[in-house]
């Protein structure tokens, strides 16, 4: 608000060219800079302090939980497994019978080839 004041300010001087209104421009001018620069530079650092605190949140965050996935991962992993495991048992135990009585006939077939012919 202040810089657009001195602006307007110094457009109107420059415009009338009165010294009345130059005059309180140029008094007002390096205040109002030091005030902008003064409240960017506050504004700078506590986004700044902001910022690193966001990034050390998040590190921190990240380390654990890292930490704690590796612990669960692979408990996790075997419970999903026996889970899975179980749980498809109505496909996989058929499927093992089927291939338990395909090996045995196999099994019984080549004992009874006469010596010397191939398998």
């Amino acid at each position: 608000m202040f810089a657009l004041i001195v602006t307007l300010m110094i457009a109107a001087a420059l415009l009338f060219g009165g010294a009345f209104v130059l005059l309180p421009a140029l008094v007002f001018a390096p205040i109002v800079l030091v005030v902008a620069l003064v409240a960017g530079a506050v504004a700078f650092a506590l986004w700044l302090a902001f910022a690193l605190v966001r990034v050390a949140f998040w590190v921190v965050f990240g380390v654990a939980a890292a930490a704690i996935g590796l612990v669960a991962l692979p408990l996790v992993l075997v419970g999903g497994l026996g889970v899975l495991f179980l749980s498809l048992a109505p496909v996989w135990l058929p499927l093992l019978a089927i291939a338990l009585v395909v090996w045995a006939v196999n099994r019984g077939q080549r004992q009874r080839l006469p010596a010397g012919a191939p398998n």
